[in-house]
């Protein structure tokens, strides 16, 4: 009996709980797994005590800051906890080891992202650690055959890895209002953070302005680029125009009042937002990288590349702006199934009740 309860206990592992990517799609996940019991082991307690599971009933344990302490409360708690079902997210190889080192029986590794080491040293020790953790028993997952790729690419390619798209309510994300004005409202929704090309999404931003005088801009998300962003914002002249949001727990409002998600990641493993964008009926200008590629793979209008003509092609294609929202509107369609939420459940809770 124990065991039966055991296998109905889920630890979700992550690095941190700040809103956000893979962390903000937890409570969407947990609310629709009723059968389940939660608990979360976060690695990092953010400064500011922003958490994607302040308002849940879920009990939250932290780590620390300081590497060794982190090591001996994380072992300690899987040797207390062995036989339940532990689900790491991006959690890297190290604590992978250190996992299976406490003896954790049932272990599942999703990947959410493509970066995997900085450095060569880092590339190192990493993919040691990689090597000696990786065993049959454990279940793999990533949120993208693009992600898959990578990893086989860049760790091995000796492990079978189920891909389990992102879980997306179109529910929440469903069309009800819309910006009915004549200014094109122009956003981005995620993470202020290098690698999102967010100063050249300004840049465009102030090329947009010059074509479209009533456009405006706003940017949901917080982050360590927010203050440089604000000043280059000023430097460009375009200040009056850009507005900085910070983060918005109901971003669907967003979406729904808008003309156009404006995405020009340089890298991205899947990309929740531009799914989010495009059930709320609001079309996407996304950058040429394979993840969005895989996203809408039947849309290529949606896509531009990372050029010298960036700016053009983005202009072109908002000139093209009621086009591009009768495809989204074809889209969502396409998307409902591809990725929605109870297609999610319903691959993870399999994974789940497979631990025996």
């Amino acid at each position: 009996m124990q065991k039966s309860m055991n296998n109905n206990q889920i630890v979700l592992l992550l690095w941190q709980d700040m809103p956000g990517g893979i962390e903000l799609l937890m409570p969407e996940r947990i609310k629709n797994m009723p059968k389940f019991t939660f608990t979360a082991f976060v690695f990092r307690k953010n400064r500011d005590n922003a958490s994607v599971f302040k308002n849940s009933n879920i009990p939250v344990l932290y780590g620390s800051s300081n590497n060794f302490v982190l090591y001996l409360k994380f072992l300690y708690f899987v040797f207390r906890n062995q036989e339940k079902i532990f689900h790491g997210f991006n959690i890297g190889p190290v604590m992978l080891f250190l996992l299976q080192l406490a003896g954790a029986r049932n272990i599942i590794y999703s990947i959410h992202g493509t970066k995997y080491w900085k450095t060569k040293l880092q590339k190192l020790y990493l993919k040691f650690f990689w090597l000696i953790s990786i065993r049959e028993k454990i279940i793999f997952t990533s949120n993208s055959l693009w992600s898959r790729e990578v990893f086989f690419r860049e760790v091995t390619a000796l492990t079978k890895i189920q891909t389990i798209y992102n879980p997306i309510n179109p529910e929440r994300f469903n069309t009800k209002t819309k910006n009915n004005q004549s200014s094109k409202k122009i956003i981005y929704s995620g993470r202020l953070t290098p690698g999102k090309n967010l100063f050249k999404w300004l840049e465009c931003a102030k090329s947009i302005s010059s074509t479209f005088p009533d456009a405006t801009f706003s940017l949901y998300g917080d982050g360590p680029l927010k203050q440089r962003l604000i000043n280059y914002s000023i430097t460009l002249g375009i200040s009056d125009k850009v507005i900085y949001h910070g983060f918005e727990k109901n971003i669907e409002n967003a979406y729904q009042q808008a003309d156009l998600l404006l995405f020009l990641s340089k890298y991205e493993s899947f990309g929740n937002v531009v799914v989010e964008s495009i059930f709320s009926g609001t079309p996407v200008i996304a950058s040429d990288i394979p993840s969005m590629k895989e996203i809408f793979e039947n849309f290529p209008e949606f896509l531009t590349l990372l050029d010298n003509n960036l700016e053009n092609n983005v202009i072109e294609k908002i000139q093209n702006l009621p086009e591009l929202k009768k495809s989204a509107g074809r889209a969502a369609k396409k998307f409902q199934t591809r990725f929605s939420l109870s297609r999610h459940i319903q691959q993870l809770e399999t994974i789940y009740r497979g631990f025996k």
